[in-house]
């Protein structure tokens, strides 16, 4: 199962107590997932959660046999949901989706809803349009529809909330999306999705642990390499000291030096520094070593 099936799967078993709240995720869910043609509007989703929400909502504001229910004839195929006539009259009327005596599926102002109205709205919306990428590859979450107001009105209400979404155009359709991830897990605990959010929690937080270990990981490695290539320019020093004039030409302090790395070739400046008697520091191993690299380099 995708994570946006479990997003929806989670919403559908959220209670709407209030008819308010239940009269504004229809509302979302009709604009967001209906068309309406001929005095009838279909609903479809892929969803048959979804699908029996909306049967369920309907059937709470029409009565039953407000609407009909049409299962796919494949198991991947679209569930609808219909109302018509009288009862699709109705039904606008009851959404405020009559303007001027004319069908539209978008409501007035979705930002001025009550508190609970707003969230019930944008269940309604993830339900009837909304999707989301894979959190263990990519923080996207996003509301897709061919109505441009009703992408305008959603982006107005997620802003209202402040929520960073912003929207786009991709083919035919406008998609207002959000892809920071704490604001993503913030909407899904708003919406009702708490056991998909706990998930995306801890995805985020294994991902951003692996990308911490990644980044020492790299961050050893070059520092290992940076040591490696130091030793290998110290030791062709050293070895051409020994090949022309030899180490009893250097100062003891030097030679001793020299002797050191010959033997130790992987060990840092300290580690270095830590087998001289007395010991000395990083810094003191390092000017000895430049030392010999100077004094190889003059001959």
């Amino acid at each position: 199962m995708s994570f946006a099936s479990k997003i929806k799967e989670s919403l559908c078993r959220t209670q709407a107590d209030r008819p308010c709240c239940r009269t504004a995720e229809l509302t979302a869910l009709v604009c967001f997932a209906g068309t309406y043609a001929q005095g009838r509007l279909k609903i479809k989703t892929e969803h048959e959660s979804v699908a029996q929400r909306v049967v369920t909502l309907l059937s709470d504001l029409l009565g039953e046999g407000g609407c009909a229910y049409e299962r796919p004839k494949r198991e991947s195929g679209w569930h609808t949901v219909t109302v018509s006539g009288y009862a699709a009259e109705s039904l606008f009327d009851a959404l405020s989706l009559y303007q001027n005596g004319v069908v539209t599926l978008c409501p007035a102002d979705v930002s001025r809803l009550s508190a609970c109205c707003r969230t019930a709205f944008l269940r309604g919306a993830f339900l009837g349009g909304g999707s989301m990428s894979d959190p263990e590859k990519n923080y996207h979450l996003e509301f897709v529809t061919k109505n441009a107001p009703l992408a305008d009105r959603l982006y107005e209400l997620l802003e209202a909330l402040s929520f960073p979404a912003k929207i786009t155009v991709r083919k035919n359709s406008f998609v207002v999306y959000i892809k920071e991830s704490e604001a993503i897990a913030q909407l899904l605990g708003l919406i009702g999705a708490g056991g998909p959010m706990m998930e995306f929690y801890n995805i985020k937080i294994e991902r951003e642990l692996r990308n911490t270990v990644n980044r020492q990981v790299n961050c050893d490695s070059a520092n290992l390499d940076k040591i490696t290539a130091a030793a290998g320019r110290q030791i062709a020093a050293i070895e051409k000291i020994r090949r022309t004039i030899g180490f009893d030409s250097l100062p003891p302090v030097l030679s001793e030096m020299a002797a050191l790395r010959l033997e130790n070739p992987e060990m840092s400046l300290s580690e270095l520094g830590a087998l001289l008697d007395p010991p000395i520091g990083k810094s003191g191993v390092n000017h000895r070593l430049e030392r010999i690299c100077e004094i190889a380099g003059s001959l």
